[in-house]
């Protein structure tokens, strides 16, 4: 059975299929009436930048957010309206704007990687919701869906998606996951020394930071944490700090970029502002550390227990950009931040930081865990 397995973020959604490629899509929505068709001709032919679509679901279980019809990432911005992201406030498996992201990426899957109709699904959750989350998504996803994207195409294009099964897993186990092993399933051998202990897995989203504990290999179910906060502490320091010293208002967009490169565009030059990224990273930094002793009081353990901690999640990369050809680092990594932090009480555990592709962790260990589950089921 083929798969897509998808990573839901709180500004793109992450997905990959049987080959391997990882896309992205943006995930900010605008909801318009059953059936409406928007004015706007898209600027490229890219699916990405055709998305305007309708998902009808015409079997299985009734789903309460269908049928829709919506617009996202530039389709979205060029219309009037506000768009929708997905909340930190509410549970991924109660959002109207989850469900369509989700068969959204399952319709594009088809378009890009030539996914089969049927197909399994597998989805990275918190670990606080993973119970409730198997059980609502297990109910509403699995059947037929109709997606028209009537601007993508000579005529429009229809697709239709039948999900078959749905896996959800715990984020930060995915993260850790895909810290040792690669996408194609082999250990990653500098990694392997830390297989032997026990591992903290700290994922940095934009909205959440999940926590979890692998204990020579093995992920503790009990010790799946998250908290409401993430890189969009970092976002609202550099907007606001932005403001005061160079009277420039960001959008989430732009401030985006400027904490992605550490340099704020003026005209046709930009400005390092280094310091400002660097000084809201130490603030989330502070924030994580002081919460991690009453997360290790919860579950019953200690950071001197720990001999590793893996930092990942897009939150979590330092801030640089290219120039001639040479990486002019700006702001070191969050990862660094939180090392200097936790040495003062726990010198000998050791922070790793996942690397370049950090942001990419939670949907590179489903992708593994996919293939592993499809190849199981192909030896029955």
């Amino acid at each position: 059975m083929s798969f897509v397995a998808i990573d839901i973020g709180a500004s793109n959604t992450r997905f990959v299929a049987d080959n391997g490629q990882i896309n992205t899509l943006p995930n900010d929505m605008l909801f318009l009436n059953d059936g409406e068709v928007s004015d706007i001709v898209p600027d490229k032919v890219q699916i990405e930048d055709s998305l305007e679509f309708t998902i009808k679901k015409t079997s299985g279980n009734p789903c309460e957010y269908f049928p829709v019809t919506a617009l996202a990432g530039i389709m979205a911005e060029r219309h009037d309206g506000t768009p929708v992201t997905p909340s930190v406030d509410d549970h991924k498996y109660n959002q109207r704007v989850n469900y369509t992201s989700l068969i959204l990426a399952c319709a594009v899957s088809q378009i890009k990687s030539q996914t089969p109709e049927q197909t399994d699904v597998f989805i990275a959750v918190p670990p606080i919701e993973i119970r409730d989350a198997r059980k609502v998504f297990g109910e509403k996803l699995p059947g037929k869906y109709e997606v028209n994207f009537p601007k993508f195409g000579a005529g429009g294009t229809t697709v239709t998606v039948d999900i078959q099964n749905v896996y959800l897993e715990e984020e930060s186990k995915m993260a850790v996951f895909s810290f040792f092993f690669g996408m194609n399933g082999m250990p990653i051998k500098e990694h392997m020394k830390y297989m032997q202990g026990r591992v903290l897995s700290i994922d940095i989203g934009a909205s959440t930071i999940d926590l979890a504990i692998i204990d020579k290999g093995t992920y503790q179910d009990k010790s799946g944490r998250s908290f409401k906060i993430g890189g969009n502490v970092v976002r609202d320091r550099v907007m606001n700090d932005i403001s005061a010293e160079y009277s420039t208002d960001l959008n989430d967009r732009d401030a985006d970029r400027t904490i992605t490169e550490g340099r704020l565009q003026s005209g046709n030059s930009y400005i390092n502002v280094g310091s400002i990224v660097d000084a809201a990273k130490m603030e989330l930094a502070d924030i994580i550390v002081d919460r991690i002793p009453s997360y290790f009081k919860n579950i019953g353990s200690s950071l001197k227990m720990i001999n590793a901690i893996v930092v990942s999640g897009g939150g979590s990369l330092q801030s640089q950009y290219i120039e001639n050809n040479e990486v002019v680092k700006t702001s070191e990594s969050l990862a660094y931040f939180i090392t200097q932090k936790l040495l003062e009480t726990s010198p000998n555990t050791e922070v790793v930081d996942y690397g370049e592709d950090a942001r990419f962790a939670n949907i590179k260990g489903l992708y593994i865990l996919a293939r592993v589950n499809s190849a199981r089921n192909s030896a029955k």
